[in-house]
């Protein structure tokens, strides 16, 4: 990865990631872990004009089956842009505090999903913490949204997987240039 990452100003400590794991009832994947002890969630410094380059910290996912049309709106040219990532412990008021999200998140939403960031465009990624997909990075689809509009329980099986692991999708994070 050849951005910086600063640290975000309140580190946890590896006994506030174990109170959390506790609360929520899943042990997070070590990566995930060591992004929150080190970072916890971190400030990305953006290049000079980079919205009037088109450019953003992006991701390149995973290949997304052809019929999940909405994939192109969200990921145009396979490229994720990421916004925030969250953090733990973050000051009252500040956006983005894990523990909250997962908190108020949905009562539709799997209680084994983790919001961990967002895009630009406030649609949010999750970490799977349980089951087959875990550690997985994924994203909604279509199915999600309309089980949730039906009033159908969601499970993580609707979600699409943008990236295998949390270090896969850390690792490939640099500033893009985003496709029309």
């Amino acid at each position: 990865m050849s951005l910086t990452i600063l640290p975000y100003e309140n580190l946890p400590t590896g006994t506030d990631l174990q109170t959390f794991e506790t609360a929520i009832g899943y042990r997070l994947p070590d990566a995930y872990r060591q992004f929150l002890l080190t970072y916890n969630g971190g400030r990305f410094p953006q290049p000079v004009n980079a919205l009037e380059q088109g450019i953003a910290l992006c991701f390149p996912g995973e290949t997304i089956s052809p019929e999940l049309a909405e994939i192109d709106y969200y990921a145009p040219g396979n490229l994720w842009d990421i916004a925030p990532f969250y953090g733990l412990l973050r000051q009252p008021g500040d956006y983005g505090d894990i523990a909250e999200l997962h908190a108020f998140r949905f009562k539709e939403m799997p209680p084994e999903l983790l919001a961990i960031a967002s895009q630009m465009g406030n649609a949010q990624y999750f970490l799977c913490l349980d089951g087959e997909r875990r550690g997985e990075v994924l994203f909604s689809s279509y199915e999600t949204h309309r089980k949730y509009r039906e009033d159908e329980p969601i499970t993580q099986a609707d979600f699409v997987c943008v990236a295998k692991s949390f270090s896969a999708l850390f690792e490939s994070l640099d500033w893009r240039l985003i496709p029309d």
